[in-house]
């Protein structure tokens, strides 16, 4: 699971950021003049999980803040409403950093995106972990706040994005090529339209934080999707850190198809946590979200969240 999540433990006192920050949003100053080659390469985070090696496990981009010495990384997470930075990891990196309170702004290259005064969450004291006591290699979040006046193209095979700034459009290779679908921003998720099991939903949000998952839903989801009860030999398990803590997920492949716009992937592994400060009944109309898996060997992905679509297009064909 993602490092850092907007889960409900959290939501109360994340409102007030996400106010302030949308606020100093519409202040900031302008996205530098981009370089004519935009693409920049992402990493696949891998860790050992439950026992597994996964190799997708989280996608790193590069950020250089003023105030801290050479390049470092950021996750990637639509998950998460907003973009937030770990004071701790801060803090071990540079003391003098200026991370105090809950909210600040940063200066310097974020995703290949020059900004100034750019409005970010911060966590105090707060250190990320692949699995409690092991830190993951980043000092926080990038969230879905980010993109919503900038555009986010993922080339997921060939491990490589471009984030094109405010006023940019989509290059035209792109967007004759490009299937879209609508999407609809609530709760600060990203909702994509979804077919599971020949059944169209619209309550399936996008999320880049949980990399390794293709789908995630309810319990009680998932035993309709799978015909199990979870105590079977079949079902797998998984545990990883969300918030620095352990939280075991259950997984099974599901009756049926997911499918994604052009992306159709027959009996995925579905998964599921009992754990309860993880339950989709804290957001309204919400059923689960959907993770890389079902893009990362052949698609590159496109959110436009001002125009409120999501695209997709083969890599072949790039």
């Amino acid at each position: 699971m993602s490092s850092v999540r907007s889960v409900p433990c959290l939501a109360r006192s994340a409102r007030l950021i996400v106010s302030l920050l949308a606020a100093a949003a519409l202040s900031a100053t302008p996205d530098a003049h981009r370089d004519e080659n935009p693409w920049h390469r992402f990493t696949w985070f891998a860790a050992q999980l439950g026992g597994e090696h996964i190799k997708r496990v989280a996608i790193h981009v590069p950020v250089r803040l003023e105030g801290l010495a050479g390049e470092h990384q950021l996750q990637l997470d639509t998950g998460a409403s907003h973009t937030v930075l770990h004071g701790g990891t801060l803090h071990d990196l540079n003391p003098a950093f200026a991370a105090v309170g809950r909210a600040m702004a940063v200066s310097g290259t974020i995703a290949g995106v020059e900004v100034i005064n750019e409005p970010v969450g911060l966590m105090p004291d707060f250190r990320a972990t692949v699995m409690r006591g092991t830190p993951a290699p980043i000092f926080g979040s990038l969230g879905l706040s980010f993109f919503a006046h900038r555009i986010l193209v993922l080339d997921y095979p060939g491990e490589r994005f471009m984030v094109l700034p405010k006023g940019a459009e989509l290059p035209d290779r792109l967007e004759q090529r490009a299937q879209f679908l609508p999407t609809t921003l609530r709760n600060g998720k990203l909702y994509v339209p979804v077919s599971i099991d020949g059944h169209a939903r619209t309550d399936i949000f996008f999320d880049t934080g949980a990399s390794a998952f293709a789908l995630s839903t309810s319990p009680e989801r998932w035993r309709a999707l799978t015909g199990l009860h979870g105590a079977e030999s079949s079902t797998r398990r998984r545990t990883g850190s969300s918030w620095d803590t352990d939280v075991t997920l259950l997984g099974a492949r599901m009756r049926g198809a997911l499918v994604v716009g052009p992306a159709a992937v027959t009996s995925p592994v579905v998964w599921h946590t009992t754990d309860s400060r993880f339950s989709f009944s804290h957001w309204p109309d919400t059923s689960g979200f959907i993770g890389n898996e079902i893009f990362a060997d052949r698609f590159v992905v496109i959110l436009d969240l001002s125009r409120r679509r999501f695209g997709m297009a083969s890599h072949a064909e790039r």
